[in-house]
């Protein structure tokens, strides 16, 4: 089963790659947590592409967003990494003059071995 997953970056992924993908969540501004951009490490590079916020400690042996983010990003709770093969990848701009939006979607299948743990 396909699943298609649009994240606000770019993240020029081959197609037949294997990537995981770590879902991740965002302190909110008084309580709470809410859904952030997820994590995508490219597996055949090590190539780890996230949001413009994302820590520059962060690389492919250290994914502790929370630690590095002094806390205002965490892993989403229950929410394991997952493995997936890209069968497609379209990198694109929105928008026109100087508001211009890159994002990359992406279309999924998930890999054999299921949820990764790093």
């Amino acid at each position: 089963m396909t699943t298609t997953l649009t994240v606000p970056f770019i993240a020029p992924i081959a197609v037949g790659t294997e990537i995981v993908v770590v879902s991740l969540e965002a302190a909110g501004l008084f309580s709470g947590w809410g859904e952030a951009a997820p994590l995508i490490v490219d597996g055949a590079t090590g190539i780890v592409y996230g949001a413009h916020w994302v820590p520059p400690q962060i690389h492919a042996g250290d994914l502790d967003v929370e630690l590095h983010s002094e806390g205002k990003y965490r892993r989403t709770p229950g929410s394991p990494p997952m493995a997936f093969r890209v069968m497609s990848c379209l990198v694109r701009a929105r928008g026109s003059g100087e508001h211009v939006f890159l994002d990359t979607v992406i279309r999924l299948e998930p890999a054999s071995g299921g949820p990764v743990y790093r």
